[in-house]
């Protein structure tokens, strides 16, 4: 898949099978990395040695990239019970803002987990995700977010679409016209929570189809 990102966009890849997320990551990565750029991939750890092994056989000669620093391909770890979206984004732009003095552009690719020893609450991935977006919308930083129609729940899918400007469904970037970001600042809390069923995401991903 293409994937022309201008910097500073924030997605949601939503992927059925290993076929669809591989064909957004890979080419996001590889032709990063071609154009000089940085390049995070950040998955669960027992899907990193396959990640290694994907981006070689993709071009990638990723223990060069990674001696260079130029690569960094890092394990999510699970939340701790202080977990706050405001600090964690804080953290992450400490990380990213020495990089942006070596490289151009930094592109950041998350396989949101769906494991329970590994995935946010629906609340905290709500601030998480929306806290990400603001900070780095004027920024040299392309982000894309990955989620598993199969395997995360409903609420978890409504809450990516309403937290990202752009989704990418079925090999097609759209621009996002459930994006609530707006709203969700103006009632947040209360407004970080979701009660969506699977009816109510599959009429909502009918919009993209």
């Amino acid at each position: 898949m293409d994937l022309l990102l201008d910097p500073g966009i924030h997605v949601c890849h939503l992927y059925s099978n290993l076929r669809e997320q591989k064909e957004v990551l890979l080419p996001f990565c590889r032709d990063g990395l071609r154009g000089g750029e940085f390049c995070m991939l950040t998955a669960a750890a027992e899907t990193l040695d396959d990640w290694h092994v994907e981006l070689q056989a993709y071009g990638v000669d990723v223990q060069e990239m990674l001696d260079r620093g130029a690569l960094q391909i890092k394990a999510i770890r699970g939340p701790s019970q202080e977990f706050n979206a405001v600090r964690q984004v804080r953290q992450l732009w400490r990380i990213i803002q020495p990089l942006l003095q070596r490289f151009p552009t930094v592109r950041m690719l998350r396989d949101q987990p769906w494991a329970p020893d590994l995935a946010l609450s629906v609340e905290d991935l709500c601030h998480f995700e929306l806290s990400k977006h603001l900070l780095f919308e004027d920024t040299p930083v392309r982000n894309i977010c990955q989620y598993d129609l199969t395997n995360h729940p409903p609420a978890v899918i409504h809450t990516a679409l309403r937290t990202h400007p752009f989704v990418i469904l079925e090999e097609e970037l759209h621009p996002n016209p459930l994006y609530d970001g707006p709203a969700i600042l103006r009632n947040e809390p209360s407004s970080f929570s979701s009660d969506a069923d699977e009816d109510t995401v599959q009429r909502l991903l009918a919009r993209f189809r």
